[in-house]
């Protein structure tokens, strides 16, 4: 999973998308995008659909006392996991994104934090996100987590049964323990992070396509799907399909927000649906 978005999506957004001689669509370009020339109007386009960027020089977190957010004092849960064997460090990142109110791209600092599970070698790299939606379009309070990246080093990699302890550890203390809803992250198969060889050669397993079991029924999906992302869902991650993205955005949810989804007979049943390839939450 990572945050390092490289490519943007126009969505087939081309030169016929605003003929000028279209007097309502000039209006439209000129009330909605500020614009009435072509060329301003397709730089404004890019800069709404290309995807939040994230800049931050991992290797240098630091160890820091208080873990604090906009309203949220966090630093009891950050000491509980700490006093279990992670170590939770911080740096400055610098995010770039289309703000809707000024209607142009921005740049603003931002604090990254990184969950590290010295045990298992596996670590998390996470920013907190103030929302005020569920899943399900409900108006909620409070932070959630946006999670960039979860890697270990090629050598730690391939134990999928020490990825799932640190994720339940993560979960634990970052989403049960703090009242935190869920945190979400993209999925991307072909990053910058190197990938463990396998014996028969294969480079890059995260982007082969393979059907994944649909552990109510026993069969398999309809429709192949990235090897990374089924490994996701596999741990208990929910794919809603919120948008046609190219790297989808998954869900993991903490177990309170996850009965009060149950407890809805038309949401519970989605929920329950979007679980079956779950490996360790059969319904």
């Amino acid at each position: 999973m990572n945050r390092a978005y490289r490519a943007a999506h126009y969505h087939g957004l081309g030169y016929s998308a605003f003929p000028e001689t279209d007097y309502v669509t000039k209006e439209f370009k000129k009330t909605m995008l500020g614009s009435d020339s072509y060329s301003e109007v397709l730089q404004k386009a890019r800069d709404i659909n290309d995807p939040p960027k994230l800049e931050y020089e991992e290797f240098k977190m630091v160890f820091f006392e208080k873990l604090e957010s906009e309203g949220y004092d966090y630093t009891e849960h950050k000491r509980s996991a700490e006093r279990n064997g992670i170590e939770i460090k911080q740096t400055v990142g610098i995010q770039d994104f289309y703000d809707n109110t000024q209607r142009s791209r921005v740049k603003e600092n931002i604090t990254v934090y990184r969950f590290d599970d010295i045990q298992n070698g596996y670590h998390l790299d996470f920013t907190y996100e103030s929302s005020s939606f569920g899943l399900n379009g409900e108006k909620r309070k409070g932070d959630v987590i946006h999670v960039m990246i979860i890697k270990c080093e090629p050598d730690r990699q391939g134990r999928v049964w020490e990825l799932k302890k640190t994720l339940q550890r993560f979960k634990k203390h970052f989403l049960d323990e703090a009242g935190v809803s869920y945190c979400f992250g993209r999925v991307v198969p072909d990053n910058q992070y190197d990938v463990k060889e396998k014996p028969n050669g294969e480079l890059n397993w995260r982007k082969k396509e393979r059907k994944l079991k649909n552990y109510n029924s026993g069969s398999d999906a309809m429709n192949s799907s990235w090897k990374l992302l089924n490994l996701y869902l596999r741990l208990g991650w929910v794919y809603p399909q919120l948008e046609h993205e190219d790297f989808p955005i998954i869900f993991l949810l903490s177990d309170e927000y996850k009965k009060e989804i149950l407890k809805d007979e038309q949401l519970g049943k989605w929920l329950k649906e979007m679980l079956k390839f779950s490996r360790y939450e059969k319904q």
